[in-house]
């Protein structure tokens, strides 16, 4: 089952329902916000190491 989605800035969602079943019973149901207030921001660096160049006058 889908526990987080993700996503890019200015990305357009719709609502969703998404209901996991067993031998045709329920048995998990995730619902989804067109509009999720966010509460969480995660950060990743894109390259590990940063280069520096130093300029002197």
């Amino acid at each position: 089952m889908i526990d987080e989605l993700t996503g890019h800035w200015g990305m357009k969602w719709e609502d969703a329902v998404f209901i996991g079943y067993v031998d045709g019973q329920e048995v998990i149901r995730r619902n989804y916000s067109r509009n999720p207030v966010p509460t969480e921001l995660r950060v990743a660096a894109r390259f590990q190491r940063l280069l520096v160049s130093v300029r002197r006058n």
